[in-house]
């Protein structure tokens, strides 16, 4: 039995069946339900994924994601994405999403603000046998400081 992460779902494989390996981006789509409501699934990520826009010091493979994820539910309690829009090459399956969240806790080195924010995104994963195995990606983090009365570009830099 296996558990259907949009949906919460379990259901059977048929005897003798095999199972089919979903397609680049309904794995994405599932990557990115468990992001939404703050549950990670390894199953969703190979053991040698590769995320080419990690913090330094990110540990690798699939722990490195979960660190991320915790980070930024642990600034960003209500942390959502929206995916806007997916463009699929082969195993490469990139998204448009616009980002949303409140900065309840930590972030880059500041206490929460309690201010809500709305970023645009783009990213790109590469997927092999139901799993993601490479990620590069474009944040608007000069709108997300922004929005959060942060100033990433420290004193003088008007």
């Amino acid at each position: 039995m296996a558990d259907d992460a949009i949906s919460g779902k379990a259901h059977m494989a048929e005897p003798g069946a095999e199972e089919q390996v979903p397609d680049p981006a309904e794995v994405v789509r599932r990557v990115v339900a468990c992001f939404n409501v703050g549950e990670f699934d390894p199953s969703l990520f190979a053991a040698d994924v590769v995320d080419h826009v990690a913090p330094p010091g990110t540990p690798p493979g699939p722990a490195g994601w979960r660190h991320k994820w915790e980070s930024m539910r642990a600034a960003f309690s209500d942390l959502r994405s929206t995916i806007e829009e997916t463009v699929v090459s082969g195993d490469l399956v990139c998204n448009r999403h616009t980002v949303r969240g409140t900065h309840t806790g930590d972030f880059m080195g500041v206490p929460g603000t309690g201010r809500t924010f709305e970023v645009l995104a783009l990213d790109m994963l590469r997927v092999r046998d139901g799993q993601i195995v490479e990620h590069w990606a474009v944040n608007d983090v000069l709108s997300l400081a922004a929005q959060l009365g942060l100033d990433l570009l420290g004193p003088g830099s008007d």
